[in-house]
């Protein structure tokens, strides 16, 4: 028998093998469990924040839109040459989604900083949100430039009835985009919530 032929010398080689071996396994278990700790630390550090920019931006959108204004917002618009007293109310009023983004755009501007740390922690399938919630934004701003250079000073002038019923309803459909609550239900809050809900289930995954 090979056993038979150890010296003690050689069981405690053997001894310390194993030990060597088992020291090294249960090294490389808790290298892995920290590093698997710290990502999951990093992954939820990083949905706190984004969700709270999320929750904040929500909070942004509903002022840039309120219907409510002072009368004097919109008035930093450089006029256009010769511009009537009456277009320039117009695109005044229209102009305050933009003035009222300029001072809530850091939540925004922040948000998009994390984008891409974000789909590096979670796939590109979660940065949708932030493209939908973009999104949302260009449309406020596009609904903004069409009431204001279109729709609002075709008010008055002279159209057929089909003219004035298509003129009415697509002046309607921008200025549920632009102003809060103007229709019931409120079609960029039902959008916003949306998305909310998109972040609020990826980041449920961390």
């Amino acid at each position: 028998m090979i056993f038979l032929c150890l010296t003690i010398k050689d069981y405690f080689d053997i001894v310390e093998s194993v030990g060597v071996i088992v020291t090294s396994i249960v090294a490389i278990w808790g290298i892995d469990s920290w590093r698997r700790e710290a990502k999951w630390k990093r992954r939820y550090e990083l949905s706190e924040e984004v969700l709270y920019l999320f929750y904040s931006s929500a909070e942004s959108i509903k002022r840039i839109r309120s219907p409510y204004s002072s009368i004097n917002e919109g008035s930093t618009r450089e006029k256009a040459p010769n511009e009537r007293e009456e277009i320039t109310e117009l695109l005044n009023r229209a102009y305050v989604v933009y003035e009222r983004y300029e001072k809530e755009k850091d939540v925004f501007i922040q948000l998009s900083k994390l984008k891409y740390k974000f789909r590096a922690a979670f796939g590109q399938e979660s940065i949708v949100p932030f493209e939908d919630l973009d999104n949302v934004l260009k449309d406020i701003f596009l609904a903004a430039h069409k009431l204001g250079n279109v729709y609002w000073p075709r008010q008055g002038t002279k159209m057929s009835d089909d003219e004035i019923n298509r003129h009415l309803k697509k002046m309607r459909d921008n200025q549920a985009i632009f102003w809060l609550n103007m229709v019931d239900p409120d079609p960029i809050e039902k959008r916003v919530n949306q998305i909310i809900e998109n972040i609020e289930k990826i980041c449920e995954k961390k």
